[in-house]
C-alpha cells in the first residue's frame, strides 16, 4: 500500500531475524519502486515496515542518503552516521515490544 511520500512494507519475518543488509536491502529498493505516490526521492519516502504477526504500530524508516535504512524521523547526514550506531528501535509502539534492534548485527 502506498500514500504520498510512503510506502507500506509487508514482512513474512520479523526485523531481527535478517541480516542489516537485508533489511537496507528492502527498504530501499521499497523506497525507490516506481509508482510511489508524491513524486518523492527514495531519500523522502517513509517506508512502513509491518513485521509477521506483530500488531501496533509499524517501524517507521527511510532509505538515507549512504542506503541504509534509518529511522525515518533520524536527522539527515551525507554521510554515515557517527560512530554506524544507529538505533532501530520500537519507540512509541502499541504492542509492548521490547526487542531494539541495531544497525550492526541484527541476527
Amino acid at each position: 500500500m502506498a500514500a504520498p511520500g510512503a510506502v507500506d512494507l509487508y514482512l513474512p519475518w520479523l526485523v531481527p531475524e535478517l541480516a542489516r543488509t537485508a533489511v537496507n536491502q528492502l527498504v530501499c529498493t521499497a523506497a525507490a519502486a516506481p509508482g510511489v505516490p508524491g513524486g518523492k526521492r527514495p531519500v523522502d519516502v517513509v517506508v512502513r515496515v509491518h513485521e509477521s504477526g506483530l500488531t501496533g504500530s509499524p517501524w517507521h524508516v527511510r532509505c538515507d542518503e549512504t542506503g541504509a535504512a534509518a529511522p525515518a524521523d533520524a536527522p539527515r547526514t551525507n554521510g554515515p552516521a557517527p560512530g554506524s550506531a544507529q538505533r532501530l528501535s520500537a519507540e512509541g509502539r502499541r504492542d509492548k515490544r521490547s526487542n531494539v534492534v541495531e544497525s550492526e548485527g541484527l541476527s
